[in-house]
């Protein structure tokens, strides 16, 4: 993981979630003088009930796990709980990943319609919902889709 400006420049704070336990101790063992320094927090918990205040947040960004939400739309409503009014949710996903992995039966259980997952975004309140295909600095193709709170 590149390491954000926002956080060892600024005065930046990042709360990570995540349902894993190995999955918190492998980006614990990465971000070890970022959690140290106070610019990372890292926390065991579902995103269906995060163990956090509401309106806590400028920004959400989320990486591969709309697809495997139950509920997304509980999900989604549950994110802009802890949202600030205005802020920004960025979900990105790379969409030839998801395809190999529906195609091999890997993600049978999950829904990875990217316009399911918007229309979820939308019926939990959120607007200004955009998808774009964009590609990383080193020339990758990833998509990302935004939305405000």
């Amino acid at each position: 993981m590149n390491k954000l400006i926002f956080l060892t420049d600024g005065k930046g704070k990042v709360i990570g979630v995540d349902i894993s336990e190995k999955m918190l101790e492998k980006a614990s063992r990465k971000l070890r003088s970022e959690i140290r320094a106070g610019k990372v927090e890292l926390l065991l918990a579902n995103v269906a009930k995060l163990p956090l205040n509401s309106d806590m947040f400028d920004h959400v960004f989320h990486c591969n796990c709309y697809y495997f939400w139950d509920d997304q739309v509980a999900c989604a409503e549950e994110l802009r709980r802890v949202m600030k009014q205005g802020a920004k949710i960025v979900t990105v996903l790379n969409e030839e990943a998801l395809m190999v992995g529906n195609e091999s039966g890997l993600l049978k259980y999950g829904n990875t319609n990217k316009e399911h997952y918007m229309d979820s975004l939308k019926k939990a309140g959120f607007h200004n919902i955009d998808y774009q295909k964009l590609k990383s600095e080193r020339g990758n193709p990833f998509s990302a889709i935004f939305a405000v709170k």
